[in-house]
C-alpha cells in the first residue's frame, strides 16, 4: 500500500484543533496577554502546529516502513524545518526588540534570566515526569545499574540532551528529538548581555556576565556541538530576528508592511519555500522565510489571519504543542496499538487517529498552561522583586563603563 500522504486533510485538522482550543478556553480561561507584536503570537501557534503535522507524517512512514527516512515529502519535511527557523527568528526579534528599547541603560538581568527558567523549565519537568513515568511502564519498572549512569543521563536531560534513559534506545520518540532547539535558545539567552554590552551599550555587573558565560559553558559541555558551519548556520535565524528587529523602527517600511498587497507577496514565497524544497537550508527557500517572516514581524497580519483570536489563543499554547506532542504520540500509538491499525488499514485510519490526538493534545496543552506555564510566568517577576528588591546600586565593576566618570 502507497505511503504518499495529502496534504489537504491537514486543513480540517487545524480547523478542528482551532474549535477545540476555543471551546475548551471557555472553560479553562486563557487569556491572550496584550502582546505588543500579536502576529507573531499567531504565527508562533501554526509552526508548533506544523511541527506536530511534520512529526505525524513521518510516524504514519515509520509504522508502515519500519525506518524513518531522511526525507519523505517536500511540504512536510518543511512543516518542521522552517517552523524551528520560524522560532528561532521570532526568538531574535522580539528579545533584541527589548535590547533596543534598553539602549545605553540599565538592563535587569537578574530578572530576565529568572523569567526564562520559569518560562521553559517548569512544563519540561512535566514533561520529563511523564517520560519516566512512561519508560517505566515500558520496561517494567526495571532500572539497569549503575544508578550514578541512569543520574548522569537525567544530568544531561536536564540541558536538553536527549540521550537514552536506561538503556531504552527509543527514548527520543517521547519527544521527537525537539529538545536541540531549546539549547539553541538557551545559548542565545546566554550570549544576550555580551551583546548588550559590546554593541548597545546596557550595562551588566560582572557577576551577570560571569554567570551568562556559565550558562554558555554548562549547555556546550552537557551537549553534542557540532561543527562551526553546522552550528552557525542552525542558529543563523536568530541574526534574521535581529535583522528584523532593526528595521522595526523604519516606519516607512511598517508602513509597506501591514498593506494587503504585501500579503499577496508573500503567499508566493511560502509557496515556494515549502512545494518545491526539502530542505530550508538552501539559498531561496531561506531567503523566502526570511523576508516573509520580516514583513510579519513589521506588522502585517495575512490578511488578519495571524491576529485572530483563535490564532493568538494557538500562540499561547505553542510551548505545549511543541514540547509534548511526542509523548501523547507515544502513549497514544504504541501503548494504545493504533499503530497496529495503521500498518494495516486504509491512509484514512491514520487521519482520523491524527485527528483525535489534535483534540487530545490540544485540551493537554490548554490546562498544561493554565495550571502549569501561566502560573510560573507570573512567579517569575514576583521572585525577582523579592530577592532582588535590596540590590545595592551598581559598581564601577558594571559594563561599560560610565565614560563620563573617566574623561
Amino acid at each position: 500500500m502507497g505511503t504518499n500522504l495529502s496534504i489537504l486533510p491537514v486543513i480540517p485538522i487545524l480547523i478542528i484543533t482551532l474549535l477545540t482550543l476555543n471551546t475548551i478556553n471557555k472553560k479553562i480561561g486563557v487569556v491572550p496577554k496584550n502582546q505588543k507584536y500579536p502576529a507573531l503570537d499567531g504565527l508562533r501557534g501554526y509552526m508548533a502546529f506544523s511541527v506536530f503535522i511534520h512529526h505525524g507524517a513521518y510516524y504514519y512512514i515509520y509504522y508502515k516502513t519500519g525506518t524513518l527516512p531522511n526525507s519523505y515529502n517536500n511540504i512536510f519535511d518543511q512543516l518542521g524545518q522552517i517552523s524551528v527557523f520560524v522560532f528561532f527568528m521570532i526568538t531574535g526579534f522580539l528579545f533584541f526588540s527589548i535590547m533596543l528599547e534598553k539602549k545605553n541603560h540599565d538592563m535587569d538581568w537578574k530578572k530576565y534570566f529568572l523569567s526564562r527558567f520559569f518560562r521553559i523549565y517548569p512544563l519540561f519537568i512535566f514533561l520529563m515526569g511523564i517520560v519516566i513515568i512512561v519508560l517505566g511502564i515500558e520496561n517494567n519498572w526495571t532500572i539497569i545499574p549503575p544508578i550514578s549512569q541512569r543520574l548522569n543521563e537525567l544530568a544531561h536531560w536536564l540541558f536538553f540532551n536527549q540521550v537514552p534513559i536506561n538503556g531504552f534506545i527509543e527514548t527520543y520518540f517521547l519527544t521527537n528529538k525537539v529538545l536541540w532547539s531549546l539549547v539553541s535558545e538557551f545559548l542565545f539567552y546566554a550570549l544576550l548581555p555580551f551583546i548588550g554590552v559590546i554593541f548597545l551599550g546596557i550595562r551588566a555587573s560582572f557577576g551577570e556576565l560571569l554567570f551568562s558565560g556559565l550558562v554558555i559553558f554548562s549547555f556546550i559541555f552537557m551537549n553534542t556541538i557540532v561543527s562551526l558551519k553546522i552550528t552557525f548556520l542552525i542558529n543563523s535565524p536568530f541574526l534574521i530576528g535581529i535583522l528584523a528587529a532593526l528595521l522595526y523602527n523604519n516606519e516607512k517600511l511598517r508602513s509597506i508592511a501591514i498593506k494587503n498587497y504585501t500579503s499577496i507577496i508573500i503567499l508566493p514565497l511560502i509557496f515556494i519555500s515549502y512545494n518545491y524544497y526539502n530542505t530550508i537550508n538552501a539559498v531561496i527557500p531561506y531567503a523566502c522565510i526570511s523576508i516573509s517572516f520580516i514583513l510579519i514581524s513589521l506588522g502585517n497580519t495575512m490578511f488578519g489571519i495571524l491576529t485572530n483570536y483563535n490564532s493568538i489563543l494557538l500562540g499561547q499554547i505553542s510551548y505545549g504543542l511543541y514540547l509534548l506532542h511526542g509523548v501523547i504520540f507515544r502513549i497514544i500509538f504504541k501503548h494504545l496499538a493504533i499503530d497496529q491499525y495503521i500498518i494495516k488499514d486504509p491512509q484514512y485510519i491514520f487521519w482520523i487517529a491524527l485527528t483525535i490526538i489534535s483534540i487530545i493534545l490540544t485540551i493537554v496543552c490548554t490546562t498544561c498552561y493554565r495550571l502549569i506555564e501561566k502560573p510560573f510566568i507570573e512567579l517569575a517577576p514576583r521572585i525577582s522583586r523579592r530577592v532582588f528588591r535590596h540590590k545595592s546600586k551598581r559598581t564601577s565593576h558594571t559594563y561599560p563603563y560610565n565614560s563620563a566618570k573617566h574623561k
